[in-house]
């Protein structure tokens, strides 16, 4: 065939098959039956031209040769036939056991690499998990090297949490940042790893400096054959701080010396502490499940503890004294405070009792009442006593419109048995006077001693003029009755009195003794060892008052008011503590005027609230100038108990305070002790107002009420003025010193800073420092002053008001 595709014709191959076959091998081998057999293009099956037929129909194995238009088919098969097996059932198990071992192993190793695989994907899936959990958590975390606690990697609550940057945070150990020091914190650290305990407290440094309480929690791992620390670390500074106040709020309860009770809602005791134990004498087992009830005094009814918890569940509290027994039967005065609490959902969950044995501190108020109140020597009532004993007979005299008269009694020839004889006899003479005085006179009336060898008799009920006539002749006869003193000395004295009556001289009690004091004068005058009646017109005093009344009106309009100054000193120091603001009346007729002298008028007139609100905006106003000169101390103002009756009296301060500018820690108010025992509750819930404006409050004339100490305790004050009553005579008045010793210590257990008034001897200084007062004003130091003279003593004494 041409490459055009036209046939040129046909070639024919002759084969010698034979020679093909031996030289193949097939004829010498006799291990198989060998068939040959041709097969032509078309795929039919030629004849047999070597070996037997039927090999083609028994043999499996049989392969076609391909040849040029055709092939040639070999069949084969053992010359000896196919070999046949029996079946082994032992064999063929062991074998399928085998098998199936191997496919096992197989199968599980493929299930191995399967899982390995898996586990490969999803560690990469939870690293990056991780990484967005550890980046965004709101949790402060950190990656440490173990050994050397470098930070390895910080979250961005870490960064946000301790204000360093993520470089920052590198570039330092987790013992960089703890705030003990270094050697400190690496020895913490260290110990950190070995304890069981994967959590720890430590305080840390932030970056500004802030100390912060954290809680480590710490979980051990390897990356890449090195140890690491997976930290979470807590801000527990609020909670440690919580935990510290409930642990001192335990310390507390457990050691105070106040007694301490809980009660559940229905008033069963749940809790008390030792001091609990120590006053009442009962045991934590004696009384967990009762009620307070086993405290009852009896000294108390129903009303008194229905009024008590009415007042708890109205206010939350109540506070006062009561008496209680204690587990041995004796019963003692007690100062308790009863408190409910609630949860957050307003329900009472329990009652807090907490109080104190005031038995000691009644006892020194008594003593206290004693020291001020009757003198030491005779023990009859003193000047303090009388005038408070006179106030109340007038107060009586006027609701049953009766008459009472007042003896003022000097004795005559007193200072000759003094010189002479000494004053050890002279004290005798005096204790024998007061004796015979007492014996004579009714147990309705006042015998008192008020200084020296003056007494004053208060005679209530006095019906005719007569029986005035009658008592002052007795006490003067029997006072001209021989003395026998110590020694058989036998003396003989005498005796002036002057009487007043009211109301006919007087209404008032100042004025009586007074009056009564001019009377004994006109008394010696007249010849001594007599009396004498005040016949004084009460019209013409009555037209004094009313005179003076309506100019008192006026003179704040006429400017005729002004504020004089008096310094108060350290005692020990000397240095400028304080001023005391005086107010004066620049009377036009009188002439200058002190405030005893009208203050008590305005008063009874109404006036004084108009005269405090100008002494509160006058002193602040010069308060504000010494300050701004650097003065630090405070300015006193005298504040009457008439003010708190006026309901706008706080808004006046505070008005005043605000306007004028002043620190309110300069501005001191000072209120009697009388005035504060009177309006109590009022008061307090002003003062407490005032303190919390930053006014400091001072109580004037102490010693000279009745006020009960353990009620004063709560009253919100920071200071005490001794009355210069006690301090006049407390160099040769030993009862006088006693007391200003008491009130001292009185004061120092309060922690109250203590200022004596009066003070005009260098003794009466020295023995007030003995004592341990503080401060001190008197004509000593300076006399009250104008704003002029006050400033010029000032500069020259160094004391930053000029």
């Amino acid at each position: 065939m041409s490459s055009t595709g036209d046939l040129w014709g046909i070639a024919s191959i002759v084969l010698d098959y034979k020679s093909i076959l031996s030289d193949s091998g097939i004829t010498s081998q006799n291990h198989l039956k060998i068939g040959l057999r041709g097969k032509n293009a078309s795929g039919t099956n030629g004849e047999i031209f070597f070996g037997d037929l039927s090999i083609f129909d028994t043999s499996p194995a049989q392969l076609d040769i391909n040849l040029p238009y055709g092939s040639w088919r070999i069949a084969a098969e053992p010359i000896e036939g196919w070999l046949t097996y029996s079946i082994n059932l032992v064999v063929w198990s062991l074998a399928l056991v085998i098998f199936m071992i191997t496919f096992l192993i197989l199968r599980q190793k493929q299930n191995i690499e399967l899982l390995h695989r898996d586990a490969i994907k999803k560690l990469l899936e939870s690293e990056q998990r991780f990484r967005t959990f550890f980046k965004d958590h709101d949790s402060v975390m950190f990656l440490i090297e173990q050994t050397s606690g470098k930070i390895i990697d910080a979250n961005d609550s870490a960064i946000e949490f301790y204000g360093y940057s993520h470089q920052q945070l590198r570039k330092k150990r987790i013992q960089d940042l703890s705030g003990f020091p270094i050697d400190k914190a690496e020895s913490e650290h260290a110990r950190s790893l070995d304890i069981e305990q994967k959590f720890s407290v430590f305080p840390h440094k932030l970056a500004d400096g802030t100390i912060r309480q954290v809680e480590v929690h710490t979980s051990p791992m390897m990356v890449d054959d090195t140890p690491i620390l997976f930290s979470i670390i807590h801000d527990i500074t609020k909670r440690v701080e919580i935990e510290k106040k409930l642990q001192l709020d335990a310390k507390v309860f457990e050691n105070s010396q106040e007694g301490v009770l809980i009660t559940d809602p229905n008033q069963r005791i749940i809790a008390v502490n030792h001091g609990f134990t120590a006053i009442t004498g009962y045991e934590e087992a004696d009384s967990i499940g009762k009620t307070p009830a086993i405290l009852s005094s009896n000294r108390h009814g129903p009303e008194f503890f229905a009024e008590m918890f009415s007042q708890v569940d109205t206010l939350g509290f109540w506070r006062g004294e009561i008496w209680n027994r204690r587990k041995n039967g004796d019963v003692y005065p007690e100062l308790l405070s009863i408190s409910k609490v609630e949860d957050e959902y307003g329900e009472l969950i329990n009652y807090v009792g907490v109080f104190s044995d005031i038995t000691r501190l009644k006892q020194s108020e008594q003593r206290l009442e004693r020291l001020a109140h009757y003198d030491a020597l005779t023990g009859l009532p003193n000047r303090l006593m009388l005038k408070s004993r006179l106030k109340h007979a007038i107060g009586l005299a006027k609701r049953q419109d009766s008459k009472l008269a007042v003896l003022f009694i000097d004795l005559d020839k007193f200072k000759i048995v003094n010189d002479s004889l000494g004053h050890v006899a002279g004290d005798e003479l005096l204790k024998q006077v007061a004796n015979r005085m007492s014996d004579r006179m009714r147990q309705s009336d006042t015998v008192s001693r008020i200084g020296g060898d003056e007494f004053v008799l208060l005679v209530e009920g006095v019906a005719h003029l007569d029986d005035l006539i009658l008592v002052a002749q007795d006490i003067i006869n029997d006072i001209n009755k021989p003395f026998m003193l110590s020694g058989e000395n036998e003396v003989f004295i005498g005796t002036s009195i002057g009487i007043s009556i009211f109301p006919n001289d007087a209404k008032d009690a100042e004025n009586l003794v007074t009056f009564a004091d001019a009377a004994m004068y006109r008394a010696k005058q007249n010849g001594r060892n007599t009396y004498s009646f005040y016949t004084e017109s009460l019209l013409q005093q009555a037209d004094v008052k009313l005179k003076l009344s309506v100019q008192l009106k006026h003179a704040i309009e006429q400017n005729e008011l002004e504020l004089f100054y008096q310094p108060q000193v350290d005692l020990l120091t000397g240095a400028l503590t304080g001023v005391e603001a005086l107010i004066r009346w620049n009377h036009p007729e009188k002439g200058l005027l002190s405030a005893s002298e009208f203050i008590e008028l305005a008063e009874e007139r109404g006036i004084i609230h108009d005269i405090s609100k100008w002494v509160l905006e006058q002193g602040c106003k010069q308060l504000k100038v010494w300050q701004d000169r650097g003065f630090t101390g405070c300015l006193s103002l005298n504040i009457s108990p008439r003010d708190f009756g006026f309901g706008d009296f706080f808004n006046d301060i505070k008005q005043q305070i605000e306007k004028s500018g002043i620190d309110p820690k300069g501005l001191e108010l000072e209120i009697t002790e009388n005035a504060i025992m009177k309006r109590a509750d009022a008061i307090m819930e002003l003062f407490k107002q005032l303190k919390e404006l930053g006014v400091s409050i001072a109580i004037d004339d102490f010693g000279t009420g009745y006020s009960s100490l353990s009620y004063l305790k709560h009253f919100p004050i920071d200071k005490l003025k001794i009355d210069q009553a006690f301090v006049k005579e407390m160099h040769t008045d030993l009862s006088d010193s006693a007391l200003i010793e008491t009130i001292i210590n009185m004061a120092r257990g309060f922690n109250l800073t203590v200022i004596a008034e009066g003070i005009e001897l260098s003794e009466h200084a020295s023995l007030l420092i003995e004592l341990g007062c503080d401060q001190g004003q008197g004509y000593l130091y300076a006399r009250p002053l104008p704003l002029g003279d006050v400033e010029a003593l000032s500069k020259t004494n160094h004391w930053a008001l000029d």
